[in-house]
């Protein structure tokens, strides 16, 4: 599993025994200087676009380290969200999400916010260094403007599991892969190498992170009806339950 270890009881309580073995580490960015200079003129913006919990989380403590009395000025911007963990961190800092799509992916983000008209509008779009162009892309198509910001890094951590998980994966002892991200799956093929001709199912947690593994060349068996941790156990369970 990738994933960290908050996530780990959700998939014990329905029976699985979980290795975990987090393939990203998160990371201040190179620089705070765009996203500082973001922060000083968010009266500019008509619209905050966010995409993952981590960028909330990052984008927020930026904030209450350089101007806490911005938290105020967020509160009357529009913010848009996709996922219920982004939307709930977002609740739980005491801020209103004006838009989260019913599916979970940024294409219906941007699609959701393309139902009003945003020509010479301005978003801000606080991002990890990975995020796709979906958002920038779109918004920019239609007249908007989206400053981006990088306000978290993926990086591949040292992990001493390592060989142990290759292991197992050799012995055919995993019956099922878990991915979070598409950079997950990206970190997790770098470091390890799967057995050819296995029987190892591939879950993922949302359409985004199934469609980067299709563009790998790996086989998801199973996807989450909704894209969160809680989903992807209970999709998983009900998958082993229709097969036995």
């Amino acid at each position: 599993m990738e994933a960290n270890e908050s996530v780990v009881p959700l998939f014990e309580q329905k029976g699985f025994r979980v290795l975990s073995f987090p393939t990203i580490e998160i990371r201040e960015p190179e620089t705070w200087h765009e996203c500082d200079a973001a922060i000083r003129r968010l009266r500019s913006y008509d619209g905050i676009i966010f995409t993952s919990a981590n960028s909330v989380e990052r984008f927020f403590l930026r904030v209450d380290d350089l101007d806490p009395e911005a938290m105020g000025i967020l509160q009357s911007i529009p913010i848009y969200s996709v996922g219920e963990k982004t939307s709930l961190r977002l609740h739980d800092l005491g801020m209103r999400v004006a838009l989260t799509p019913d599916t979970f992916t940024a294409d219906d983000l941007v699609e959701s916010i393309l139902s009003a008209d945003i020509a010479g509008k301005a978003f801000l779009f606080p991002k990890g260094d990975l995020a796709t162009d979906t958002v920038p892309q779109k918004v920019r198509s239609f007249g908007g403007r989206v400053d981006e910001v990088v306000v978290y890094r993926n990086v591949m951590p040292d992990s001493n599991e390592l060989t142990a998980i290759q292991e197992s994966l050799n012995r055919r002892e995993i019956d099922v892969v878990t991915f979070f991200s598409p950079s997950s799956i990206r970190n997790f093929l770098e470091l390890v190498h799967l057995p050819e001709n296995n029987n190892i199912l591939v879950a993922v947690i949302g359409p985004t992170t199934a469609k980067a593994a299709d563009e790998i060349g790996l086989k998801v068996d199973i996807i989450a009806e909704r894209s969160t941790a809680e989903s992807l156990a209970a999709t998983i369970a009900r998958h082993f339950e229709s097969n036995t």
